[in-house]
Parts: structure tokens; C-alpha cells; sequence
């Protein structure tokens, strides 16, 4: 027989009746709501953790399991990468030698054509200013000339 509502408000007034409301009550509220078919047992909370037990076991394996093997993945791609991200920087150290190499090439290049470019110019200013003082020493030995001759022939006449 199924116990619904109505069979239960009949019993709690047979109850009131027989017993007195709050005894009644009292006598309700330790009744389980639905049929005893359906109140768990220990039994059946015992079976019930143990089961959980075994569940949670063997998701706590799967999990090691799983985490290992990750682990084992996680150092195998670790070490790829120590491997190509040495195999970069060695492949860049070489490129950047040449690089420097390179450049210094260019640079001593450079200083050379700037130290023959500044000798060519000071021996083209040394060669100006020489024309410049030789045409300035004759100048001079001309005036020098030019006033002894004077002084000579000024000599010649006052004597």
C-alpha cells in the first residue's frame, strides 16, 4: 500500500484523537515523508561509501596516472626546447660574430680611406700654404731687393 498525503493527514488526525496533538506531532515528525521502501539503511550507506571509496580510489590512480604522465611530457618538451633554444643561441652567436667581423672590416675600411683622405688633404694644404710662403719669401726678397738696390744706388750717388 502506497502512502500518499491524505492516507497520512487521516493517521495524524486519528492520532490528535488518541493521543493528543502535540504527541500527535511529535509521532509525525519522526515518521519518514515518503515510505519506508525508500528511508536508506546503514547497510545501505555502508555499501554506499564503500563504493564511493572505490570511486574515489580509482579516479586518485587515474589522476596519478594521468599527472605522470604529464610530468613525463612536460620534461620531454622541456628538454626539445633546451635543445633548439641552445641550437638558436649558437646559431645566433655565429651570426653575430660574422656580423661584428664584418663590421670591423667596414670600420677599418672606413679609417683607412678617412686617414688617406685627411693625408692627401694636409699634404694639399701644406702645398698651398708652401706656394703661399714662397710667394711670400719672394715678395719679401723683392722689397729686400728692392731696398738694397735702392740703398746702393743711393750710396753710389753720395759718394
Amino acid at each position: 500500500m502506497a502512502v500518499n498525503e491524505r492516507a497520512r493527514h487521516a493517521l495524524y488526525e486519528r492520532l490528535e484523537v488518541e493521543i493528543g496533538m502535540d504527541a500527535a506531532t511529535t509521532l509525525m515528525e519522526y515518521l519518514p515523508p515518503v515510505g519506508w521502501a525508500d528511508v536508506a539503511t546503514k547497510r545501505d550507506i555502508d555499501e554506499l561509501r564503500l563504493a564511493t571509496k572505490r570511486d574515489i580510489d580509482a579516479v586518485r590512480v587515474a589522476t596519478k596516472r594521468d599527472i605522470d604522465a604529464l610530468g613525463v611530457a612536460t620534461k620531454r618538451d622541456i628538454d626539445a626546447l633546451a635543445v633548439a633554444t641552445k641550437r638558436d643561441i649558437d646559431e645566433l652567436a655565429v651570426a653575430t660574430k660574422r656580423d661584428i667581423d664584418a663590421l670591423a672590416v667596414a670600420t677599418k675600411r672606413d679609417i683607412d680611406e678617412l686617414r688617406h683622405d685627411m693625408q692627401a688633404g694636409f699634404e694639399h694644404q701644406t702645398d698651398k700654404l708652401t706656394a703661399v710662403l714662397r710667394g711670400e719669401v719672394i715678395k719679401v726678397l723683392l722689397a729686400a731687393f728692392t731696398l738694397i738696390t735702392g740703398l746702393v744706388i743711393a750710396l753710389v750717388r753720395f759718394t
